[in-house]
This record gives C-alpha cells, structure tokens and sequence, in this order.
C-alpha cells in the first residue's frame, strides 16, 4: 500500500510537471496578431532590365489599395520604420515566405506580393494577396499590359477584394 501511494505521488508530480513544461512552451510562442484589414504592399520583383519600375508600380497598386473601402494601406515609410527598429532586412527578402514574416512584423493582414517582367512589348502583372496568419495566397491576379499606366482599381486587381 506505501508502494502504491508513493507511485500515485510520483505519477502526479511527472503529470504536473509535464503540464507545466507543455503551457510554458505554449506561452514562448508568440500569438500573431494582426488586423485584418491592414495591408502592406511591397516593392515588386522585377524580371525585366527596367528595374526601375518596381517603386512606381507598387506605388500605383498602393494608390489603387487606397482607394478601397475594404483596406488599410499601411504606408511606406511607417512600413520602413518599423522593419528597421526590428533590425529586418528588406534587400535580402525576396521569397514569399520571408515577406509574409515582415508582415508578421508590421502586425497587417494581408500583404501584396508581386513581380513585373517583360515578353516582348508587353508587360505582364502579377499580384498576389496573402493571408499573414497563414502565407497562403487568398487571390491571384495577372494581367498583360502595354503600359503599365493601366493599373486600374482593387476591384479589378482583385475583384473579391473590392
């Protein structure tokens, strides 16, 4: 009988302590928090020679963005201030999964990735919106240009974002 009492006591004390380890583990990881309908839009890779037509044309789908009823732009230099006080580097992210991190960061939910490249005398556009909480793309827009002026509207960049 004192043996089974000091294995029920032993039994206990590796249950609470094994529960104790689990809810500290739970607690060093971090909830995402983030508001939904924040946006960050990012510089868009370039597949082209004309690099220099990532910031005018991010700036023009934050325009469209703005526009929206539906989201918050978060701007460019609030964006750029907060990735430097968390020492993030935004030159070496090029990958989704390293900016859905940023976005992560900057507490958006959803983020915009894109890329521009050239075939022939046409552009072509791709955008992608994406879920911070769970990288994955929630819509996804091409759209081939002959100018890249023609960037028009959320609605017709993502007609279910609108």
């Amino acid at each position: 009988m004192n043996r089974s009492i000091k294995a029920l006591f032993v039994l206990l004390f590796m249950i609470l302590t094994l529960s104790g380890a689990f809810a500290a583990e739970k607690k060093n990881k971090p909830e995402i928090k983030t508001v939904d309908n924040y946006v960050a839009i990012f510089d868009f890779e370039v597949r082209d020679k004309d690099k220099d037509i990532s910031r005018p044309l991010a700036d023009k789908v934050i325009h469209e963005f703005s526009q929206s009823d539906k989201y918050e732009v978060i701007d460019r230099g609030n964006m750029n201030k907060i990735l430097k006080e968390q020492k993030f580097q935004m030159s070496d992210c090029v990958a989704q999964e390293c900016k859905v991190e940023a976005g992560q960061i900057l507490g958006v939910g959803k983020i915009v990735n894109g890329s521009v490249g050239m075939v022939g005398k046409v552009y072509y556009l791709t955008l992608q919106l994406i879920d911070v909480k769970t990288g994955k793309g929630e819509l996804y827009h091409q759209k081939p240009s002959g100018n890249m002026r023609h960037v028009r509207g959320v609605n017709q960049l993502f007609p279910a974002a609108g």
